[in-house]
């Protein structure tokens, strides 16, 4: 009569098994969920820092853009200057 009960004690081993089984089938999609989530809202969250980013940079761009035909300007005069001080061309050649 023993082999009954070891047969039953298997059965019943084997049907904790499969719910076991399944609980954590469940609660792995769950976690899986919570990640996908939690992912999506950084993608998100990166995104908008990088649109912000992408305006500074094209400020800072326009920045160093406008500072170079400042400074550029400036230079010219310096050397207009020196060239009708000493009325001789001093070689160096300019772009206007």
């Amino acid at each position: 009569m023993w082999i009954p009960r070891q047969l039953r004690q298997m059965m019943g081993l084997r049907v904790r098994s499969t719910q076991f089984l399944a609980e954590i089938t469940a609660g792995s999609d769950n976690q899986q969920r919570i990640i996908n989530e939690k992912l999506n809202e950084i993608i998100s969250v990166l995104a908008d820092i990088s649109e912000v980013l992408h305006s500074r940079l094209d400020a800072l761009v326009a920045g160093c853009d406008h500072q170079q035909k400042l400074l550029n300007a400036k230079f010219d005069a310096v050397i207009d200057r020196l060239d009708n001080k000493d009325g001789e061309p001093t070689g160096i050649p300019r772009n206007r």
